[in-house]
């Protein structure tokens, strides 16, 4: 699937914003859309909330340049033993609804 599959026109209703990744990515589209690509190009890569996300930051934000010599680490780390991202800003959000913190 290429982005040029993708509608990002502001005529059409289900437009999802464009967006540019930080380390000027050559694949320029919404979040959605790169998971959608990752998706289609391998289905593993979107088979846990963690694999998602290491992926889409190997694929899209360049993680591997960041990491260098660390990165498989950090992969086994991620993956294996550290708490999902999820779970910490769910619970973020419930002590600011709780008004534990502000």
């Amino acid at each position: 699937m290429s982005i040029n599959n993708y509608s990002t026109t502001k005529n059409n209703i289900n437009t999802i914003p464009v967006q540019k990744g930080f380390w000027e990515d050559f694949y320029i589209g919404a979040t959605r859309q790169k998971l959608e690509d990752l998706y289609f190009n391998n289905p593993q890569a979107l088979k846990s909330e963690k694999s998602s996300i290491l992926s889409y930051w190997s694929e899209f934000e360049h993680l591997q340049d960041v990491l260098s010599e660390n990165c498989e680490a950090f992969e086994q780390w991620f993956l294996n033993k550290a708490t999902s991202p999820e779970t910490i800003t769910r619970c973020r959000r419930a002590m600011k609804e709780d008004g534990t913190i502000q």
